[in-house]
């Protein structure tokens, strides 16, 4: 139902925050929501690289906020909430046509594409600046590099 409102055929969500914020230091024990507040910066990172990676939507650092776990803390629910959807909003600005700011300069696709996600091939073929941004955002710069001599370009 979502798909056919948006007039896409696939809609990508984030996913995994928990094990996320794991590898970014989250310890045994510790409220993945309070670093909401403590780590501000790490979350909207996180949902900034989801979004890079070509999600459509991310969810908020939420998952476990109830009035339960949150008595625990220093936080209410509604606090905890409310800071989840601040920081979801922010990681989102710079997204909204899939456009990324580099320093002074804007990089964006000016062209449409028939599909509404683009293989590597496709990338190449139809000279997509926010794909070759992405691959280019995953690799080094020595990968990159080799990766484009070995295609022939």
């Amino acid at each position: 139902m979502v798909c056919k409102v948006l007039g896409k055929k696939y809609l990508f969500f984030d996913g995994g925050m928990g094990t996320v914020l794991q590898n970014k230091g989250l310890k045994l024990g510790e409220l993945p929501e309070i670093y909401n507040f403590t780590h501000s910066d790490t979350i909207e990172t996180i949902h900034r690289e989801y979004l890079t990676a070509g999600a459509h939507f991310v969810t908020t650092n939420t998952f476990g906020a109830n009035v339960y776990k949150m008595q625990k803390s220093a936080y209410t629910v509604e606090e905890v909430i409310f800071k989840a959807v601040q920081l979801a909003k922010n990681a989102k600005v710079d997204f909204p046509s899939r456009k990324y700011k580099i320093r002074r300069f804007t990089i964006r696709d000016d062209h449409q594409f028939e599909k509404n996600y683009l293989t590597l091939e496709d990338i190449i073929i139809y000279s997509s600046n926010i794909g070759t941004l992405t691959i280019a955002n995953r690799l080094s710069a020595e990968q990159f590099y080799n990766g484009y001599l070995n295609f022939g370009l």
